[in-house]
């Protein structure tokens, strides 16, 4: 499946019978399922469509996509488990086969049925489920983000590293962003003739102001009069969080408070680690993507700029609400 959606890397539709020709003078996929059952399953779980006498790459086809060049291994399997396969009856039915035993989900290689075999080759070349001796496994961190057995839509159970490893993604995504933001705002004050010295990336120092970088709006000010909150995502989404604390500062400064939403922070950090390490950013342990620093990047400007956010983006406080979810 995921080989099927490299043909779209460069565009967005394909002949039907060009693909398949194309697919056609390939080697069998990873585990020697046929081209037309991978293709197949990329319509069933939505990744491409076909309109007419073509085939599209769909939203969330370009979300694993996306995942697959600048994600982690886990980030990739776990989207497709989650967004793709509980779509799918056969891999739902399939998957709630393995029962528990030793703190395991497995499969014993004789409860396979002859139907299922190309759900096991398809878990299997997604490194979902492993083949020992004589059972199959679903990888620990799946068993643990759902639990298949009993309710495939219960909420997440996640290990302490899985917390840990979501906890520093977002630590860099977030830090990516900041840089990113701070570069595009020194640019924008020399264009204007602003002063480069009144620019503070103040959370470096306290991350509990409401705001993440002090400027300056016009020309000749001698204090700062705007507040920068950064927002990033690591994929392409147009939602972000806010908290309470952070709206409480923007309904205070006004129309001098603004927010820089980044998405697809992702391929900035793989430009960072080409330009640091000359290696892609999945492949860079943990101590250095500690040191990326996007200021690296080419000059970029954040996907939205959103001033006055509460008057702007209409939002309304909760009395008891810690956070928000702001769609664009």
């Amino acid at each position: 499946m995921l080989e099927i959606l490299e043909e779209f890397i460069h565009t967005e539709s394909i002949l039907r019978p060009t693909l398949m020709e194309t697919l056609g003078n390939k080697p069998a996929t990873g585990t020697g399922s046929n081209w037309n059952y991978a293709y197949d399953f990329a319509k069933e779980i939505e990744v491409v469509k076909e309109v007419g006498d073509y085939v599209k790459i769909t939203q969330i086809g370009k979300d694993v996509f996306t995942r697959k060049l600048y994600g982690t291994k886990d980030e990739l399997t776990n989207f497709i488990f989650e967004k793709c396969l509980f779509k799918n009856k056969n891999y739902v039915n399939f998957l709630e086969k393995f029962h528990s035993q030793f703190n395991k989900l497995i499969l014993y290689t004789g409860e396979l049925e002859e139907d299922e075999i190309d759900e096991m080759e398809t878990l299997t070349e997604l490194e979902i489920i492993k083949r020992h001796q004589s059972y199959w496994q679903i990888r620990n961190d799946i068993k643990n983000l759902v639990n298949i057995n009993r309710n495939h839509t219960k909420k997440s159970k996640k290990t302490a590293e899985q917390r840990e490893r979501e906890n520093a993604s977002k630590i860099q995504v977030g830090n990516c962003a900041e840089e990113l933001s701070e570069k595009y705002e020194k640019s924008e004050c020399k264009k204007d003739g602003r002063d480069v010295g009144m620019i503070d990336r103040v959370s470096v120092n306290n991350d509990n102001l409401g705001y993440d970088i002090a400027s300056i709006w016009k020309k000749g000010a001698k204090k700062n009069d705007k507040f920068i909150e950064v927002k990033g995502r690591k994929f392409e989404e147009s939602s972000f969080i806010i908290s309470d604390e952070e709206l409480e500062v923007a309904e205070e400064k006004g129309n001098k408070y603004v927010i820089y939403f980044w998405d697809k922070v992702s391929k900035y950090l793989e430009d960072a680690a080409i330009v640091k390490f000359k290696k892609p950013y999945k492949q860079l342990n943990d101590e250095e993507k500690k040191t990326l620093d996007c200021k690296t990047c080419d000059s970029a400007e954040p996907t939205r700029i959103i001033r006055d956010p509460i008057k702007t983006l209409k939002i309304k406080r909760c009395k008891n609400c810690k956070t928000y979810e702001i769609e664009l």
